[in-house]
């Protein structure tokens, strides 16, 4: 008889955690699209399924920290910088209500081409950054201005380039989608990088003007030296 009720004394504990579990609060599903421009801007929209379970004071959306142009449900909103990223405050959608919360965030990324310490260019697009619940299910997509010339990689916080183990990603054309076979923890990040072309991102040339002018100028700005001293 002892046996009998320790066995269901240890199964309604391992049941109650397999509820509480279940019920916390999180991201049950975030979309992130991006499109990138030919000058290396890019537009990116985020729809993000918030479950709460629980009544919190303040809940923020975190975005990258050098996004601009930032709104939350089609109205402009003001961010507070926090480290790497810029905080959307959520409270006046959600108060201190429980339920499950649809926002839609777009903001617009300046540059997001660069060259590396070997010279080679590449295009950085971050698409998630660190939202402080974990995040059940994702899909993204990127959409470049020409086709895919090299292979995507892909990284996030916790796991670095492994987390491309837990995602599944396809390219049709320029664009790139994938989703992800794992949930993933609190505050993680997600950015996806790549080798690129100058033929799809022209870059801006330095003319360096070789002009006469120069020694004529440090010859008479010397000649004046010499006569005031003198």
């Amino acid at each position: 008889m002892r046996r009998i009720f320790i066995l269901l004394l240890a199964l309604v504990l391992t049941l109650s955690c397999a509820v509480s579990v279940s019920a916390a609060s999180a991201a049950s599903h975030i979309g992130a699209y991006a499109t990138v421009a030919t000058d290396g801007s890019c537009q990116v929209t985020v729809t993000a399924t918030i479950r709460l379970e629980e009544p919190v004071e303040k809940l923020y959306f975190p975005v990258p920290g050098d996004a601009r142009n930032v709104s939350l449900n089609g109205s402009r909103v003001r961010t507070t910088t926090q480290g790497d990223a810029k905080l959307i405050n959520l409270s006046g959608i959600i108060g201190k209500m429980t339920g499950v919360f649809t926002v839609n965030v777009h903001y617009t990324l300046s540059d997001t081409v660069y060259r590396d310490e070997n010279g080679l260019l590449k295009l950085r697009v971050p698409l998630l950054a660190g939202f402080e619940y974990p995040v059940e299910a994702m899909e993204f997509s990127v959409t470049l201005p020409g086709g895919f010339e090299e292979r995507p990689s892909f990284s996030s916080g916790y796991h670095q380039t492994s987390i491309e183990r837990d995602l599944t990603y396809e390219i049709s054309g320029a664009t790139v989608t994938g989703t992800f076979q794992k949930s993933l923890k609190d505050r993680e990040t997600f950015e996806m990088t790549m080798v690129v072309s100058e033929s799809m991102f022209p870059q801006p040339i330095v003319e360096v003007n070789s002009s006469t002018v120069g020694p004529y100028a440090v010859a008479i700005c010397a000649g004046l030296a010499i006569l005031y001293w003198l």
